[in-house]
């Protein structure tokens, strides 16, 4: 193998590493309000205009929370657009999709009890299904003709003897 591609490659498996390791630790640094991680908060006070003596007062607890919400807001978007899914979205819409499957299993089982009602097998396709529907009318239209005739045998006034 071409040890161009093996140095690249493990460089690259090395730089995935790192930032890993920087997104584990950027979420650990966001899940304590925005607090460790070593210099982090300062870079943050810095980036978003907060000084050491603001943040005691109520304002300033204020922009401190205004500021971690739009950060938060913000990263969520960055992750959004580098097609990662946070944990809670996954959570959720793997919540869906099995409350989903559970509906769609449930309905099958209705559909098949339904189907077996009718002397219909599962495993039928729709020509063979429409085919039993064709035979199914025209058996009724047999048996129609045959009540019809058999209604005129009985109103039928040109057999009668005549008095």
């Amino acid at each position: 193998m071409d040890h161009k591609f093996l140095e690249f490659y493990g460089q690259y498996l090395l730089n995935a590493a790192q930032t890993q390791k920087q997104i584990e630790k950027m979420s650990d640094w966001m899940k304590p309000g925005l607090k460790g991680l070593g210099g982090m908060e300062e870079i943050f006070k810095t980036c978003y205009g907060i000084q050491d003596s603001q943040k005691s007062s109520p304002q300033g607890t204020e922009m401190f929370q205004e500021a971690m919400e739009a950060f938060q807001s913000s990263f969520s978007t960055y992750v959004t657009q580098m097609g990662w899914v946070e944990a809670k979205k996954y959570n959720d819409l793997k919540q869906a999709y099995e409350t989903l499957q559970k509906k769609s299993e449930d309905q099958k089982k209705i559909i098949d009890q339904l189907n077996t009602m009718l002397g219909l097998r599962a495993d039928m396709g729709h020509d063979e299904f429409f085919k039993q529907i064709q035979t199914l009318g025209k058996k009724q239209a047999e048996q129609f003709n045959d009540l019809m005739q058999g209604f005129a045998k009985v109103f039928d006034t040109t057999n009668k003897p005549s008095d």
